[in-house]
């Protein structure tokens, strides 16, 4: 059995105007932390065989950008992406991440699983414990145009899905790990 742990997940957004240009720079950070300590008790239930198994952890973040694009007076154009890049740099976690995806859709998505969800790339293995600098993103295609759609309509979700690894059902992994994605391009008008 997988336990699924619903987590808050934060989104900074900078965008910066150019003086007299066609375009505005995007910055878009979202900050995901996954804290088993807090969000698995020390005494739940887990239901694995003797090989062990793992938890499955989904973060939501919506994004909504109208608020913060007045200086585009609601006229987009094209969306450029220049990176997507993503880092871990904090990890106690006493077991392995992996399975990591990103997944971004409509602003109404209901979940990872909906139609309208698209993969916009998979983040390696983060070993426990282990810290990771920036690395682009391997984003697939049809991801990152879906991305590239939603950062035009300026409103979007996106879903982290991974699971923790449980090598032994007896003592479940703790610690916190926090993943961050970038996001870096330009909309121009």
């Amino acid at each position: 059995m997988r336990r699924r742990l619903l987590l808050t997940a934060i989104a900074t957004i900078t965008l910066l105007a150019q003086a007299c240009s066609g375009y505005v720079e995007l910055d878009v950070t979202f900050f995901t932390e996954m804290d088993l300590e807090k969000e698995v008790p020390a005494d739940a239930a887990v239901d694995v065989d003797a090989e062990g198994g793992a938890y499955e952890f989904v973060h939501r973040v919506d994004v909504d950008l109208t608020e913060d694009s007045g200086q585009l007076d609601g006229q987009v154009s094209q969306v450029v992406l220049n990176e997507v890049a993503w880092r871990v740099p904090e990890n106690t976690m006493t077991g392995d991440l992996h399975g990591i995806t990103l997944l971004v859709g409509p602003l109404a998505s209901l979940g990872p699983d909906d139609d309208n969800i698209v993969v916009l790339g998979t983040i390696p293995l983060v070993p426990a414990g282990k810290t990771i600098n920036t690395t682009e993103l391997a984003t697939l295609p049809e991801g990152e145009a879906a991305l590239k759609d939603h950062l035009m309509k300026m409103q979007f979700t996106l879903f982290v899905r991974g699971y923790a690894e449980i090598e032994d059902p007896e003592h479940l992994p703790i610690g916190k790990s926090l993943i961050e994605v970038d996001a870096r391009g330009e909309i121009h008008r």
